[in-house]
């Protein structure tokens, strides 16, 4: 029940890319239909979840015990770029396309491993900030084509589905109203 509300709570309430940022502009920019290729997902999900389970590992039994927990980000990123080239290397002799990916992932490591206590809690933040991110494609999608415009107003579309976004991020964050307890309190 603790990992279902973690779970939870990273996914919806704490998105990744809502509440912190991660992956709007990368959001907004793609294409549904593009967005949910399998060997792109799947190289995604193994990736991250791979480097997270390695990173945490290496953090609490190599960096904390010589008390350089400071470097995790550094020995983090030199982890993801070797499992992400590994699989890379797999997808494109398999299927002959690119799949690259560098921010978001890198950031979904970083959360995941920062945020945690404990290997499960890493492994749990870490998929329900993926799902965060699976989960918001569609619905920019498709406030996308509701506001779609002209073709020729770039600007004034990306506009409305930012300020759309913020509309959903009210709308999730709008439960929490733990200040208008002290207004009626008196």
């Amino acid at each position: 029940m603790i990992f279902l509300k973690l779970f939870l709570y990273y996914a919806i309430y704490s998105s990744l890319v809502l509440f912190y940022g991660v992956g709007v502009v990368r959001v907004t920019q793609l294409p549904f239909h593009k967005s949910l290729e399998v060997n792109y997902l799947i190289k995604i999900f193994c990736t991250i979840l791979i480097s997270t389970i390695l990173t945490w590992l290496c953090a609490m039994y190599l960096l904390l015990p010589l008390r350089l927990v400071e470097l995790y980000p550094i020995i983090a990123f030199l982890i993801y770029i070797c499992v992400s080239t590994f699989f890379e290397a797999l997808i494109r002799i398999t299927t002959g396309k690119s799949s690259a990916e560098f921010a978001i992932s890198f950031l979904i490591i970083l959360l995941s491993v920062n945020e945690s206590t404990s290997i499960l809690e890493s492994i749990v933040i870490c998929c329900a900030s993926i799902c965060s991110f699976l989960f918001l494609i569609p619905v920019v999608y498709a406030i996308g084509q509701k506001i779609y415009i002209k073709k020729e107003n770039i600007l004034l579309n990306t506009s409305l589905l930012f300020l759309s976004l913020v509309v959903v991020i009210l709308l999730l964050s709008v439960f929490d109203v733990s200040w208008l307890n002290l207004i009626f309190r008196r």
